[in-house]
């Protein structure tokens, strides 16, 4: 399943970056920017017509083709990296953590592939490119989620939460996707979007509107790499340590994070707040790292324990108590 799932998401991109060829090529200003069926269905979709010859048109051709072409290179670059590391390539088909995210967003990405495939030639190009491109951005992050390639850095988030305008242009499709999911799941479900599970320590979801933040002005650790910062935590201290969704933060990570929340919560007397998209696993393993440290508890048992006794939902995976125990060994022993 893991190879065959890798499988899926490489061809994906490769079918995605075929899709955008037609497009580059469809929308060149050699050719007419118009549907070529709307008019005349006679004519050949790659003969010339007079619409070419604007000045507007011929701009705008341009600027779809430009758009186009830097999804399409992006989707070469990462391919071609990924191939010439067969080490790191072998070890990621036969990861047996495969499942998570990647598995989600290789579903997913499959299914908008599948329908702009089946609208290629019914639907206008602004119908097309978002689900082409939110198709590709999808199967890169699969992979990129891999357990054996771990690349947090796709989206560039910075470690204030923001990400580059750029990165905002190019994945806005998949980011607003992504909180389009968050929120709604967060509105079926009777979970609170943070607990308190000692004194001044609150973990939970991302925080997408001002009761989503718990009260105090707390100082917020973000365990996310795929949602931004919101306008409600603008003004309040703020470090990012970009985590994909079911993975686990790396032990510098969670050393540089518990560090940084400890400094505030014993200097400044803040409330902490450690978070990701649904506050049941990254956010939790930083959590308990930090209930260690300020000797709250003594062991990893009684910090799950004490989370799950006040949100029952949690669950740390094999991935993320190994990454805690890593932590615990370098700097907690």
């Amino acid at each position: 399943m893991p190879a065959l799932l890798h499988r899926i998401c490489l061809k994906g991109i490769e079918l995605s970056m075929r899709c955008l060829r037609r497009l580059v090529d469809f929308y060149n200003p050699t050719y007419q920017l118009s549907y070529p069926y709307q008019e005349n269905r006679s004519r050949s979709p790659r003969e010339p017509c007079d619409c070419r010859n604007t000045k507007a048109n011929v701009r705008l051709s341009f600027q779809i083709s430009s758009i186009l072409s830097n999804v399409e290179e992006s989707c070469s670059v990462f391919i071609s990296n990924i191939k010439a590391i067969p080490e790191l390539y072998k070890r990621a088909t036969a990861s047996k953590a495969l499942m998570g995210i990647s598995k989600v967003v290789a579903i997913n990405s499959t299914v908008l592939l599948g329908v702009a495939y089946s609208l290629r030639r019914r639907a206008p190009w602004p119908v097309l490119v978002p689900l082409v491109q939110a198709s590709a951005i999808g199967f890169l992050v699969a992979v990129s989620a891999l357990p054996s390639l771990n690349f947090v850095g796709l989206f560039r988030k910075s470690r204030d939460g923001y990400f580059p305008w750029w990165s905002h242009v190019l994945h806005f499709w998949y980011m607003s996707m992504a909180k389009g999911y968050v929120y709604a799941r967060r509105k079926q479900t009777s979970e609170p979007a943070y607990t308190e599970v000692s004194n001044g320590l609150y973990v939970g979801g991302w925080p997408f509107q001002p009761s989503d933040v718990p009260p105090g002005n707390p100082a917020i650790v973000d365990c996310t790499c795929e949602l931004p910062r919101s306008e409600c935590v603008r003004d309040l201290p703020y470090l990012c340590i970009p985590t994909w969704d079911s993975r686990a933060p790396l032990a510098k990570d969670i050393q540089e994070a518990v560090q940084w929340a400890a400094d505030k919560k014993n200097r400044e007397n803040r409330p902490i707040f450690v978070h990701c998209a649904f506050g049941h696993g990254r956010s939790v393993t930083v959590m308990c790292a930090l209930l260690l440290a300020l000797k709250v508890v003594e062991s990893l048992e009684a910090a799950r324990k004490l989370i799950k006794d006040r949100r029952p939902r949690i669950h740390m995976n094999e991935l993320q108590m190994q990454s805690f125990e890593i932590w615990q060994k370098q700097h907690h022993s």
